[in-house]
């Protein structure tokens, strides 16, 4: 057997191993009931880019079908991930991830509510919605009011 041949044998394997790598991340995604705010969206989307410029490049040029196939499922993984994390943020935009954990254990063991239990914790919602998002000291003659919109933005970005 030559190196050659040794090399893409290899390459084959790491594909498919690169591509089942992100099942664990996409399960653990999909049962997430939080705007998952951790999880970089420019890395994913940065991720994704760049996985469908390599799979054009591999069928419009390389002409290699194991290249396809194993850019395909990268780039695929990555996506997945980012519309992932999009929907949750945008499904549960209200729920604060630094919010305290209810329950009857949360404060007197110092641990998560249920802990004992196995029950998983769950978040507390965020302040009404209608309040402000920023604290602002009045002042005469000043407008402290957002319109929903950049008000949606700057929620999204303060709150990662």
């Amino acid at each position: 057997m030559k190196f050659i041949d040794i090399l893409k044998s290899l390459y084959a394997i790491n594909g498919m191993a690169a591509i089942l790598f992100y099942v664990p991340q996409i399960r653990s995604a999909c049962k997430n009931k939080s705007p998952m705010r951790s999880v970089s969206l420019v890395t994913f989307g940065g991720w994704s880019f760049g996985g469908a410029v390599t799979v054009l490049y591999a069928w419009l040029f390389a002409h290699d079908p194991m290249f396809v196939a194993a850019s395909f499922g990268g780039m695929t993984g990555a996506v997945s991930m980012f519309c992932i994390v999009v929907s949750k943020r945008l499904t549960y935009r209200h729920i604060s991830d630094k919010a305290p954990i209810e329950g009857p254990r949360a404060s007197s063991r110092g641990g998560h509510a249920g802990s004992l239990t196995g029950e998983r914790p769950r978040a507390v919602a965020a302040p009404h919605p209608r309040r402000p998002l920023l604290a602002f000291r009045r002042r005469k003659n000043r407008d402290t009011s957002l319109s929903p919109l950049p008000r949606a933005c700057l929620e999204l970005l303060t709150n990662n």
